[in-house]
């Protein structure tokens, strides 16, 4: 049987094993992102970011960039409507092109600040 000093060291080198994995992996996502981007395969977040002020209304509170399989780089971004709603806008990290909107009840009654002017088709 192993002392339980021993034990309590093993479980704390088998965490850091693991948060050392984690990180490295989040690591990885960071330099392929700005890999794509670099390569011109992918549009800026700021671009996004761009998009998402001019064009809808809310507070943005987070931005992923997600590789969807068949559908390749989304930028999956979160907003807080002014009805208090969290909705996720998808982007073609690509170019920029609106994929969908998600949200609470497939985000009836979210509007972009086109909708508000009539400008949007």
């Amino acid at each position: 049987m192993m002392p339980k000093h021993q034990a309590t060291l093993l479980a704390l080198f088998a965490i850091a094993v693991l948060a050392t994995a984690a990180f490295a992996e989040s690591d990885d996502d960071h330099e392929r992102a700005r890999r794509a981007f670099e390569a011109g395969e992918i549009v800026s977040l700021t671009t996004i970011i761009e998009l998402v002020e001019r064009d809808f209304e809310g507070e943005l509170i987070e931005v992923e960039l997600e590789n969807e399989g068949r559908q390749g780089l989304v930028y999956e971004v979160k907003l807080l409507t002014p009805d208090g709603e969290i909705v996720e806008l998808l982007f073609d990290a690509g170019d920029g092109e609106l994929l969908g909107v998600e949200g609470d009840d497939d985000a009836d009654g979210f509007r972009s600040k086109h909708d508000e002017v009539g400008d949007r088709d």
